[in-house]
């Protein structure tokens, strides 16, 4: 992305604040990692909090003082992580709006011989599965395995309910041809702030 969404309004944080917790909502991360100009690499994006590291120690700080993060050390120890809290998911989340019902969260095996899709809509997870297939990503290698029901904390600050769990046996990874157009074409989730943003909403 070139450009921040744009933000709601709704909530207490400011532009700042806001896109630090873009890249706090998904993993607890580095202090390190959160300065502006390492902020767009580590976000894949085009823009920056543009804070200095002074004025991010004291925006942390005063975000920990409000209750929206917790820090593992002291904010200047280089070492430290910085992690949302249910506060501060749910201000990031009046800003964002999350469709958490159409979110998909993948894992693959570190073999690479098995992929794992969590989500609370099945018929979501299954059509996401299926495109990966039909675009080339994925060569099925076996049954997909179902588990309903599930309660998982997918990310730091909020626990998942009633979740299902489909786990994809899969052919290791060639140089095979991916189709991105059918891949794209297909979409009803997101992984990312980014594909969030893009999501037809309504």
């Amino acid at each position: 992305m070139d450009a921040p969404p744009r933000r709601t309004g709704y909530s207490s944080l400011s532009d700042s604040e806001l896109l630090l917790c873009d890249f706090l909502w998904q993993h607890t991360v580095m202090t390190r990692c959160l300065a502006s100009e390492v902020y767009p690499l580590h976000m894949n994006v085009g823009y920056s909090h543009g804070l200095t590291d002074h004025q991010l120690q004291v925006t942390l700080d005063r975000m920990k003082r409000r209750g929206l993060i917790t820090i593992s050390s002291e904010v200047d120890d280089a070492e430290s992580s910085v992690t949302l809290t249910p506060a501060g998911g749910d201000q990031w989340s009046l800003e964002r709006a999350p469709v958490w019902d159409r979110f998909i969260f993948e894992n693959g095996s570190l073999s690479g011989e098995r992929f794992t899709v969590v989500a609370a809509n099945e018929s979501i997870s299954r059509r996401y599965i299926g495109s990966r297939i039909a675009a080339g990503i994925e060569v099925q290698a076996g049954p997909i395995g179902v588990r309903r029901g599930v309660s998982l904390s997918l990310i730091p600050w909020k626990r998942f309910q009633n979740m299902v769990v489909l786990r994809l046996a899969r052919e290791r990874s060639t140089n095979r041809h991916v189709d991105w157009d059918v891949y794209e074409s297909m979409r009803i989730w997101w992984t990312s702030l980014a594909e969030l943003s893009k999501l037809p909403r309504g």
